[in-house]
């Protein structure tokens, strides 16, 4: 006669990735505020001190992860994952490393040689550029740092969301590709251009006052 014998399974390490997620963003936030600080001794932003421009960028990377979790979470709620939006904001930031490094690269610190930081931050890294359109401005960041920091936070929301990964390059190319709409759209309107063609099918009676 056999016997069968339970074994109990311990529960998912929920606090301790929670304890590590939170390690993670510290050291993350470090990263930033060193580039963030190299880039305010180089350049006056709004005419503040290097001190007030770095909390003031460091604050706005901050709501920017908390704004793409949020979104984030609307896309995944409709893939019928629901990841908490504190736990997500924490994995969204926690991936921009690639981003703080872009920063620091084009701050100056570290100074690498062409044509490194064209490969690595985009065409704005490149000396004198000057975006000659919408789509140019919308992808001047475009460059391996930002494939690294796609992957890494498509890896961390579908990790998180328990959810295949695939599912997480999928919502994290939806949000890359919105905001770059944005930023094109943004580009246009601040070169007093319409949003066209757009602009014209979404606003008709626009171009009929005209």
């Amino acid at each position: 006669m056999s016997h069968v014998r339970a074994i109990s399974v311990p529960p998912p390490r929920v606090h301790s990735s929670e304890a590590q997620a939170w390690l993670g963003a510290a050291f993350v936030a470090l990263l930033w505020w060193q580039a963030l600080w190299a880039g305010a001794q180089r350049m006056v932003t709004l005419g503040l001190p290097p001190l007030a421009s770095t909390l003031l960028g460091l604050t706005l990377v901050l709501l920017a992860a908390a704004a793409e979790s949020a979104i984030a979470c609307g896309a995944w709620r409709a893939l019928g994952r629901t990841p908490g939006w504190g736990a997500l904001t924490l994995r969204v930031f926690g991936a921009s490393v690639p981003e703080a490094f872009a920063a620091g690269v084009l701050a100056g610190a570290p100074l690498l040689s062409e044509p490194w930081p064209v490969w690595l931050c985009g065409v704005r890294a490149a000396e004198g550029w000057l975006p000659g359109s919408g789509t140019a401005f919308a992808f001047a960041g475009f460059g391996l740092l930002t494939v690294l920091r796609l992957a890494l936070s498509a890896h961390a929301q579908a990790r998180l969301a328990r959810a295949p990964l695939g599912h997480g390059m999928l919502v994290v190319l939806a949000l890359y590709l919105l905001t770059r709409l944005i930023m094109l759209w943004s580009f246009d309107l601040m070169q007093g251009h319409s949003f066209e063609p757009w602009g014209v099918v979404a606003w008709p009676a626009t171009s009929s006052l005209a």
